[in-house]
């Protein structure tokens, strides 16, 4: 597994500006956290009805360039235990 902290810089209300993800060995995102400047938190995972909406349906790219490439984002490797302490928060 890896976990992948998003940064997203915009001036959009209704969606998030943090994403924690974790991604399985096929490059999926199997668990997600969302944070909105409203303060609102969401996460995931596979085992919930609605999660194929919120989970990627694409393979997250290995190389993080391919994401930080844009301006408008940061993305970032984080440890398994800084995944699952804000996991666990909700």
């Amino acid at each position: 597994m890896n976990y992948v902290l998003l940064e997203w810089f915009h001036a959009f209300q209704d969606e998030p500006y943090l994403i924690y993800s974790e991604i399985d060995d096929q490059r999926y995102e199997v668990r997600k956290i969302e944070i909105y400047k409203n303060g609102t938190i969401a996460r995931y995972d596979e085992q919930m009805t609605d999660s194929l909406f919120r989970l990627a349906d694409v393979k997250f790219p290995e190389n993080l360039d391919e994401i930080n490439q844009y301006q408008e984002f940061c993305a970032k490797y984080i440890s398994q235990e800084e995944f699952e302490t804000m996991w666990n928060k909700i």
